[in-house]
């Protein structure tokens, strides 16, 4: 069965680990062999969950090429339900991603036929205990989100860069879902035009009825809504930090299916995170047991 179904975006991610991000009328030079692999927010999750224990499927696009096909075959290799992969004719989305010596990220996207999302298997939704909703055509949202809605579940909403920039007023009923809004500061400023961290977050929790939970890297976390609080990272040495938002949210939701607190929810999350950025790629490599050893969660 189903515990969380996620939607969104899978993408073949082209890692490359450079010295410097590329300058103008400058070369930067690869330090290790160039790799390749899966990404996409909703994919990282749905895939991150499996590794924690929980069951998972993925909706959403891939195309007819050999970049479909490996990353359908990597969905399977992870354990996630592939029921709600569409095959949609064309170029499958590729980012490439440069890595640099301080563990920054820096993403070229093409996202290919990602978008739009049309086809959503509504049964999926309506098995699964929690929705988690990433960056795609807000169709594809508002759907899955009514489904979710009417079903019962816990749904999570992390919109990520581009679908921030759309604004509270575009995404009104999409948070109206939400029981969770997960962003960073960035993000945050994007969907509120506010600078003001605390203040946006507290604006969105009163205007939505949603708990925020602010991703913040070396910084706190800081949650907002129903529960208010703050929570430290782990300090580990980075070495690779694409993905590190979506095992923060993988970690959330295994806390929150345990029927741990909002707080030891958000530590499991940070320790996710942590583990993942110590590792090259887009999702995590640690297993469960080895995550709470580690960092005694």
């Amino acid at each position: 069965m189903v515990e969380v179904a996620t939607i969104g975006h899978v993408l073949y991610d082209i890692r490359c680990y450079v010295d410097e991000f590329p300058k103008p009328d400058k070369t930067s030079f690869i330090q290790s062999s160039i790799r390749g692999g899966g990404g996409g927010s909703a994919a990282n999750v749905a895939a991150s969950l499996k590794l924690l224990g929980h069951d998972s499927a993925f909706i959403g696009n891939v195309g007819t090429d050999r970049h479909g096909k490996y990353l359908i075959h990597d969905l399977h290799r992870h354990g996630v339900d592939t029921r709600g992969v569409n095959i949609v004719s064309g170029d499958t989305g590729v980012s490439i991603v440069l890595v640099n010596k301080r563990a920054e990220v820096e993403v070229v996207q093409m996202l290919g036929v990602s978008e739009p999302i049309k086809g959503i298997d509504e049964n999926i939704i309506r098995e699964a205990k929690a929705l988690h909703m990433t960056s795609c055509n807000v169709d594809a949202l508002l759907k899955a989100g009514a489904v979710a809605r009417k079903a019962g579940l816990l749904i999570t909403f992390d919109p990520g860069r581009s679908i921030s920039r759309l604004g509270t007023k575009r995404l009104a009923q999409v948070l109206k879902y939400s029981d969770y809004l997960i962003v960073n500061r960035h993000e945050l400023a994007h969907l509120t035009g506010m600078n003001d961290t605390v203040k946006a977050a507290r604006k969105v929790a009163k205007a939505f009825d949603v708990t925020c939970v602010i991703k913040a890297g070396k910084e706190p976390v800081i949650v907002e809504g129903r529960s208010s609080f703050t929570s430290p990272p782990f300090k580990v040495k980075p070495v690779d930090t694409i993905g590190a938002g979506d095992a923060f949210c993988s970690g959330l939701l295994a806390g929150m299916l345990e029927g741990e607190t909002l707080e030891n929810s958000v530590r499991l999350a940070n320790a996710v995170a942590a583990a993942k950025v110590m590792l090259r790629g887009a999702r995590p490599h640690l297993k469960r047991e080895e995550i709470e050893e580690k960092f005694g969660v």
